[in-house]
């Protein structure tokens, strides 16, 4: 293992040295806190209670919005039941109101009552009508009978027309039933008439059918209504919970604020626990003096914090036994560096100094050459002295 890796791996184990130390150091804190304990800082109790109380009154909160939440699905969940079956209840009306209609419309003293007065022209028109086009109709389907195949296949389009026809207009005749069964049921006079027996068997049974049906549609209503008055105060609480439309993230929300009221408490903690191990046990580990008649759980947390804060020291020297053996490394690396660097100097330095003595030969050499040049020059100029008087030009 190099140096370097194991100087890396100390400095994470003296990293989680100091996270065991603060949490054995708030674990303590935190049992001086619950116990009775006198020896310590009344204001971080008192902090630390405040934000115990404020973290409990978070969580009740946390469980009312839950509680309001179920509450919430639980209406909903009936309330669309309600709805779907006040919805199929609504789709059986077209019948019973064609039902009453058709009643009325068969009734010759009802027919002739002022009630009926605005359907009447319309019905008899409608039903004239159906009558002759289905009259028609069976017409030509007899009339295929006895018909060529040729003659019966021109016939078939004919009857085919025709029987659209009717079809359309029996579905008219059938809506102007509904519509006039509809309209007179929503005046009350049936109900009166029905009350004093005054009504025919088959209008007394067709309305009695469309009442039992209002009947409970209007209690599906009244029903729903209520349901609804319910999720409008379920949704007011939820509001006074700070609930507005998405309830996770205001349940998300609390929980922060109670995280962050947790990590307050974990700081008060672990300031009273430091605090209050260091009247018993000093930086380096070392026990100060023997514990009074504590708490197990808090002899237990004194003697992990002496442990770790003994682990601590080691590692720390072993760290800087380290750092100090790299530095070393490097100072040796110096001088092994400035003593090559001095070798290769004195190398040069002798280098130099033959090449300065080869240089002094030549010197040498050179000033015995210069001597004999000097000497045949000077007896050249007495020679030449003693014969420029005999040179004439």
């Amino acid at each position: 293992m190099s140096t370097h890796k194991t100087s890396i791996e100390l400095e994470k184990i003296l990293e989680q040295i100091q996270i065991d130390i603060a949490s054995a150091e708030s674990l303590l804190g935190k049992n001086l806190f619950e116990s009775d304990f006198s020896d310590i800082n009344s204001h971080l109790k008192d902090d630390f209670s405040i934000l115990e109380n404020q973290k409990e009154d978070l969580n009740k909160e946390i469980e009312q919005i839950k509680e309001l939440s179920e509450i919430r699905t639980r209406l909903q969940e009936e309330a669309d039941a309600i709805k779907r079956q006040e919805t199929e209840l609504a789709s059986g009306w077209t019948d019973l109101y064609e039902k009453l209609g058709l009643a009325l419309s068969n009734s010759p003293e009802f027919v002739s009552s002022k009630e009926f007065e605005p359907y009447r022209l319309t019905i008899n028109e409608l039903t004239q009508k159906y009558q002759e086009s289905q009259s028609a109709l069976d017409s030509l389907k007899a009339q295929m009978e006895g018909q060529s195949f040729m003659n019966k296949l021109l016939t078939q389009v004919q009857y085919t027309a025709k029987n659209t026809s009717t079809s359309q207009l029996k579905k008219k005749l059938a809506q102007q039933y509904a519509k006039t069964g509809r309209e007179i049921f929503s005046t009350g006079i049936l109900s009166q008439l029905y009350e004093k027996g005054a009504l025919n068997a088959d209008i007394s049974e067709a309305f009695a059918l469309c009442a039992d049906l209002k009947r409970k549609i209007d209690e599906t209503f009244v029903e729903l209504t209520e349901y609804n008055s319910k999720l409008e105060q379920n949704e007011q609480h939820l509001k006074e919970k700070g609930v507005n439309g998405n309830i996770e993230k205001r349940l998300n929300n609390i929980q922060e604020d109670i995280d962050q009221k947790q990590e307050k408490q974990l700081d008060l903690c672990q300031i009273a626990g430091h605090d209050f191990s260091l009247k018993y046990v000093d930086p380096d580990g070392e026990k100060i003096i023997d514990y009074p008649d504590f708490d197990k759980n808090i002899i237990v947390c004194l003697d992990k914090i002496s442990d770790l804060r003994q682990q601590l020291i080691v590692c720390r020297r072993k760290i800087q036994i380290i750092a100090l053996s790299e530095k070393i490394d490097f100072v040796n690396k110096r001088i092994g560096t400035l003593e090559k660097s001095i070798q290769d100097n004195e190398e040069k330095i002798h280098r130099l100094n033959e090449q300065i003595q080869s240089l002094k030969n030549d010197i040498d050499f050179v000033e015995k050459e210069k001597e004999q040049l000097v000497s045949k020059r000077s007896e050249l100029e007495i020679a030449d002295a003693s014969s420029t008087k005999l040179l004439s030009y």
